[in-house]
């Protein structure tokens, strides 16, 4: 081994003179002259250029672009709750009557194309696929009118937080019960406000006029009977949710947001000093005109937020005819909720009550979340009662979790 070293360090001292001993005519110089070994008058190598660190990756945000030029854009979004549910109903003290049920369910399966077209119009397109069912959910223009903007199409209505907040962005499982009972959701109309979903610092609002019937296709059969053959036929309308006249509905909201608040996402992930964001709302149907036959419905909510607690509550009132006469029903619900790790693990409680025809209808819930990127990948737990009270007595037990999934 030493004697190999000792030649090959022989050759190399001798490389350079080997080099002018060459004469030009050779075509194969030797390989020695190719040795990545430097001669003693090169100059030293200088410093390497910086390479400079590739750019952090982007956070994800639950909308991915796919279009962009200077007039038009164009991002696509998802979203997939996966649940199970257990039940246990029981009417009064009648054990018979009890039954456990469960079952699982895409509670919602929604693809959402929105953005930008001539540089200052919004749109978005919302279908829902979840449940077996498809159907549209949004389909609107969003255009600037000096400081304000217009809004027409199928859109969520200005009325109550806790719908104007996305499911996606939910404490708990599902909303509460008075959302379903005080007819908050979609329609189509035309509507004005100043981005109040982003809850701005100071001043939201927003006004519209709608059908009053809401986004859901409905359809209407009658059948007809052969008197000679006693065959009947049963003849279906298409479905759809235009109505053949409206009222029309006039909804209405107003509030106002301290210290940068996120307004319409439950849950404090943003942590940070006091946060404090209140509403009123109003939806009346005009019933063209006839004050016997108008409904009229109006709430209030309040939302805070501090150093990853939360608690909101809101109270609601509708005003109606039933059976030729006015009948107020009073509803409300209150929810808190606290991370016990920031950012990842959080539980919340809610209290609501709303009414049921002559009974009223009380849920208890409390509910566990984990979050695993924010509100785009969480998984929720809730378990409480709905009880019913009045002239039927009624507990219901039920047990809901799901995952959750935004892209």
């Amino acid at each position: 081994m030493i004697r190999t070293a000792l030649t090959a360090l022989f050759l190399t001292a001798l490389a350079p003179t080997t080099a002018l001993a060459q004469s030009p005519a050779d075509p194969t110089p030797p390989v020695l002259l190719t040795a990545p070994t430097p001669l003693l008058t090169d100059p030293a190598p200088g410093p390497s250029p910086e390479v400079p660190e590739p750019p952090a990756p982007p956070v994800a945000t639950g909308t991915t672009l796919l279009l962009e030029t200077e007039q038009f854009s164009l991002k696509i979004a998802g979203r997939l709750q996966s649940r199970w549910e257990l039940f246990h109903d029981s009417d009064g003290d009648d054990a018979t009557d009890e039954e456990l049920t469960n079952r699982f369910s895409v509670a919602r399966a929604r693809l959402t194309v929105e953005g930008q077209v001539f540089g200052s119009t919004n749109y978005k397109m919302q279908t829902e696929f979840g449940k077996g069912f498809t159907y549209l959910r949004d389909y609107y223009l969003d255009r600037p009118l000096g400081g304000i903007r217009l809004r027409t199409g199928q859109f969520k209505k200005p009325f109550s937080r806790q719908q104007i907040t996305s499911s996606g962005s939910q404490q708990l499982v599902d909303r509460s019960l008075t959302d379903a009972v005080f007819d908050a959701g979609r329609d189509l109309g035309v509507m004005l406000h100043n981005g109040y979903e982003k809850s701005p610092d100071g001043l939201e609002w927003a006004v519209g006029l709608v059908n009053g019937t809401g986004d859901r296709p409905i359809t209407s059969c009658s059948t007809a009977v052969d008197p000679t053959t006693m065959a009947a036929t049963t003849t279906c309308k298409t479905p759809s949710n235009v109505p053949t006249d409206i009222g029309p509905t006039l909804v209405a909201r107003a509030g106002w947001n301290l210290g940068g608040i996120k307004g319409y996402s439950e849950s404090d992930l943003e942590g940070g000093p006091l946060r404090v964001a209140a509403g009123v709302s109003y939806m009346g149907n005009l019933a063209e005109g006839d004050p016997e036959q108008m409904v009229h419905r109006a709430q209030a909510d309040v939302l805070v937020k501090v150093k990853g607690a939360s608690l909101t509550a809101a109270a609601y009132v509708k005003n109606h005819r039933v059976a030729g006469e006015r009948v107020t029903d009073l509803g409300f619900h209150l929810q808190g909720g606290m991370f016990l790790s920031p950012k990842k693990s959080e539980i919340a409680v809610r209290l609501s009550e709303v009414p049921s025809d002559v009974n009223k209808r009380h849920e208890a819930i409390i509910g566990f979340n984990f979050f695993l990127h924010g509100h785009a990948l969480k998984w929720q737990t809730d378990a409480g009662v709905i009880h019913t009270t009045g002239a039927e007595v009624q507990t219901d037990l039920q047990v809901r979790t799901q995952a959750q999934l935004t892209f």
